[in-house]
């Protein structure tokens, strides 16, 4: 009878570090912000929604019902939605990688 080859002891792989993408999070945080107004000023023209638009249009700078200011109002959530989305994915990758 042939003798069994002994099992390698499994190695423990080292503990990688994740880090997040902050662009890929900033475009993904921006983009859903503006379809989050978009979709909030289509049916605010419709009379649905008026609390969320009476919201943003408090919020938002720019924003207005108008065709014009709801552009203005996406694109301005958009720029919130980049910062946000690099804050998030900056203060993830620092206190991910800290030694707390």
């Amino acid at each position: 009878m042939a003798k069994k080859k002994a099992r390698k002891s499994s190695k423990i792989t080292p503990v990688t570090k994740l880090e997040c993408n902050t662009r890929a999070l900033a475009w993904t945080l921006s983009v859903l912000f503006m379809l989050d107004v978009a979709i909030v000023s289509i049916f605010g023209a419709f009379g649905k929604y008026q609390g969320a638009v009476a919201l943003y249009e408090s919020f938002l700078v720019l924003y207005s019902t108008t065709f014009v200011g709801s552009i203005l109002g996406i694109l301005e959530m958009g720029l919130y939605g980049l910062i946000v989305g690099y804050l998030a994915a900056w203060l993830y990758n620092y206190f991910s990688n800290c030694k707390c």
